[in-house]
């Protein structure tokens, strides 16, 4: 038939080898915007940026597609959690709403740099905050997947709820069978990515507002409490999928040789 993506034979289908380029082809100009997003995002940005509708879509589908591939990064941790189909879904409701939060911050920062006279528009700090933040979305994910990897397999799935995160680390450092190169290695990857994907963000978004001086100190002052804000929602949000521990106590009650040391973390 004209038109479908597959085509069946007298044995098992196969993918139309059409739309197997097609895939390619996507796949191909994807990493293409990426690579360019993350060398010189300064070239989809202009001062006073006032995007039109086929830029913003653009950018959108752009970012959309990195939180997809990062949210499919996390699935193996979400696949192996133990426990029923509830669990699992609230899991991932929790990893949907981290990836999320990303969007909040383009507010915050439109909103101080708004405040403080800056020159672009919404849509148009928030294109800054994509091409200049989203590339490292990916980056980040896979760090944290080379920290989770180290943990011994019982408490992978908890580090992945930032409530319980902190918790985690200090068993996990505890435990015998955790690989403590794998997650200093891993910690400092995801803290030194984001770290720079914020200063680069910072960039790209004062480019687009034009702004300079103590207008640029006071919009990145105000920001701070507003991000603080954000940050606290999102953590009242996550604890109606995850509720948070019981018990703030990180020291295990069982021999480090057990199988699963997740005392206060139940």
């Amino acid at each position: 038939m004209i038109g479908s993506e597959i085509v069946f034979t007298s044995g098992p289908f196969f993918v139309s080898l059409i739309d197997v380029n097609e895939y390619i082809k996507q796949g191909i100009a994807l990493l293409h915007l990426w690579s360019q997003s993350i060398t010189n995002p300064r070239q989809f940005l202009v001062p006073f940026f006032q995007p039109t509708e086929a830029q913003l879509l653009e950018a959108l589908k752009f970012h959309l597609v990195l939180l997809a591939i990062s949210f499919v990064l996390f699935a193996p941790f979400l696949l192996s959690h133990k426990g029923d189909l509830a669990e699992k879904l609230k899991l991932a409701a929790a990893a949907i709403v981290q990836l999320l939060t990303l969007a909040a911050v383009a507010i915050c920062w439109y909103f101080a740099f708004w405040l403080f006279g800056g020159g672009a528009s919404f849509s148009g700090t928030y294109l800054a905050f994509v091409y200049g933040g989203a590339p490292y979305i990916p980056l980040v994910s896979f760090a944290s997947l080379v920290m989770w990897g180290a943990l011994p397999s019982g408490l992978r799935r908890y580090a992945m709820d930032p409530l319980r995160a902190q918790a985690v680390m200090k068993i996990a450092m505890q435990d015998p069978r955790t690989k403590k190169g794998g997650v200093i290695v891993g910690s400092l990857l995801v803290l030194g990515i984001t770290f720079w994907s914020l200063f680069v963000v910072l960039r790209c978004i004062n480019f687009v507002n034009s702004l300079g001086g103590w207008r640029l100190v006071g919009a990145i002052v105000l920001a701070l409490p507003i991000f603080g804000f954000v940050g606290y929602i999102q953590q009242f949000v996550q604890s109606i999928f995850i509720p948070a521990p019981e018990t703030t106590d990180t020291t295990p009650a069982v021999p480090a040789s057990q199988p699963d040391p997740v005392v206060g973390l139940e």
